[in-house]
């Protein structure tokens, strides 16, 4: 037969006749939101996560707020319906033009076995004038629907990233404006973070070897502390105490004893 049925009638065949090709692209998108992610709240920080982080790490805080995955799965998921539909209708016509085309050879042998040879050439000429035109209707279905994965795509990263600017935003505020928790660090040498009425620190994010915490300085000075985990023997937390502001009675002038 010289029309090849599709055999994709849905998206799902896709992926399971190329799960690696998925796979890579997930893992890939997952890794560059993961990489966003941490660069852009450590860089309100005064830290670069590329001298901290392995390339591991970055898949890992992809999936660390699979929230805004969510705001994209609308796109995606539209996207993946269209170019479902779309290849179960060439499906169909496929499958339409191969009973016609069968159709038509059938008469062609019978007109040959009739002897009528002029009837068998004009359903010849027929035949090639509908796989021509069938041939273009198909080749141009098919570049509509692979035209459509892109902008699918392209929609879906951007609502990811948009959504992870802002939840990044929220993420900075609750570190820096508003904790809920800080942090208590037991270190392996014996020592504590932070130290007796040092101002409390309050986690920010972590890598396989780091650990990042901003400490709330009552003169609103930024001081951010990257520990390497294998340092750490253990890390509490408990309800953020704002800290006190200095006490101003070590400035006020001694009173002068009065002169004899």
């Amino acid at each position: 037969m010289a029309t090849q049925i599709i055999e994709e009638n849905n998206i799902l065949t896709f992926f399971k006749e190329h799960p690696i090709l998925v796979l890579t692209f997930s893992a890939l998108l997952c890794s560059a939101v993961g990489y966003w992610t941490e660069y852009s709240l450590l860089r309100e920080f005064g830290l670069n996560i590329v001298v901290f982080a392995e390339a591991d790490d970055f898949f890992l805080a992809g999936l660390k707020n699979p929230k805004v995955f969510l705001f994209a799965f609308p796109a995606f998921a539209v996207g993946i319906a269209y170019i479902s539909i779309r290849v179960t209708n060439l499906a169909k016509e496929q499958e339409y033009i191969a009973r016609e085309e069968l159709e038509i050879q059938r008469e062609i042998e019978r007109a040959n076995f009739d002897g009528e040879k002029d009837h068998a050439l004009r359903l010849q000429e027929k035949q090639k004038e509908m796989k021509q035109y069938y041939k273009a209707k198909l080749t141009q279905q098919r570049r509509r629907a692979s035209l459509m994965i892109l902008p699918m795509i392209i929609l879906g990263v951007v609502l990811i990233f948009a959504t992870l600017h802002f939840e990044m935003e929220s993420h900075l505020d609750r570190v820096v404006n508003s904790p809920e928790h800080m942090s208590t660090i037991e270190l392996r040498t014996g020592q504590r973070l932070p130290k007796d009425n040092g101002a409390p620190i309050v986690f920010i994010t972590a890598t396989e070897k780091f650990m990042f915490f901003y400490q709330h300085d009552s003169n609103n000075d930024m001081s951010t502390i990257a520990v390497p985990i294998a340092s750490i023997s253990d890390v509490s937390y408990s309800k953020f105490v704002q800290p006190k502001p200095p006490s101003n009675k070590s400035m006020q002038p001694i009173a002068k004893a009065p002169a004899d």
